[in-house]
């Protein structure tokens, strides 16, 4: 069975002459970020060249915000259990003694010099 395509309303009711093809065109686009492109690019209020530049400016601002977040202080291993509950449940407090044993008896695995200390 083959799929039917999607035709405008105006073609369907025996109009020749579309005066939504660039609404219908907007309609089947899948996803709203693409049809404000469109819009922009038909106004004459953006392109290619903008859009590069803007994409390229994004990815420079992401790789320097990765960076400094790279380079900043880790938190205490700690805190992976004592930041959300005021008082730990005991499945977590079971959980927590076996990451201290895990890391006693591996620690030349782990770079625990990077952390905080508690």
């Amino acid at each position: 069975m083959r799929a039917r395509a999607r035709v405008c309303m105006c073609v369907s009711l025996g109009v020749y002459v579309c005066p939504c093809v660039y609404v219908c065109s907007l309609v089947r686009l899948p996803a709203a970020i693409d049809r404000m492109r469109l819009h922009l690019e038909a106004r004459g209020a953006w392109d290619s060249d903008k859009e590069a530049a803007m994409r390229q400016a994004m990815k420079k601002q992401v790789v320097a915000c990765l960076n400094e977040a790279e380079r900043a202080p880790k938190p205490p291993i700690g805190d992976l259990f004592t930041d959300v509950y005021q008082e730990m449940p005991p499945r977590l407090k079971e959980q927590k003694a076996a990451l201290e044993e895990h890391l006693a008896k591996y620690p030349e695995a782990y770079n625990l010099g990077k952390y905080a200390q508690e």
